[in-house]
């Protein structure tokens, strides 16, 4: 089998490193989505005011 050259090497590197951030990023995505989910029903239940109501949900982003 022949060697691969360094920068071949370099780039499957990088490219396993790129994918596994994209994985990492993601799973933040789906649990910051999440979060704020829980945020606008608990906001929607318990803050009666519209405009504080946003301005808690836009803080939450």
């Amino acid at each position: 089998m022949p060697h691969k050259k360094r920068s071949e090497q370099m780039d499957i590197g990088l490219s396993l490193q790129e994918r596994n951030n994209k994985y990492f990023y993601a799973m933040a995505k789906i649990e910051a989505d999440k979060l704020i989910n829980l945020s606008r029903r608990v906001s929607f239940n318990n803050i009666k005011d519209v405009f504080l109501r946003v301005k808690f949900e836009n803080d939450i982003k």
